[in-house]
């Protein structure tokens, strides 16, 4: 289940990161260091 859930929101993730002009280094260090956070999950 948390497997989907997190599938989910990835997919719509990166659809929102794709429609305001793709992904760049300041999103990919902030979901790096909310993802290697305690509290990120």
């Amino acid at each position: 289940m948390k497997e989907l859930l997190c599938t989910v929101v990835g997919c719509i993730g990166a659809f929102l990161a794709a429609i305001f002009g793709g992904w760049d280094s300041a999103l990919v260090t902030l979901l790096v260091f909310m993802g290697d956070s305690p509290r990120g999950g």
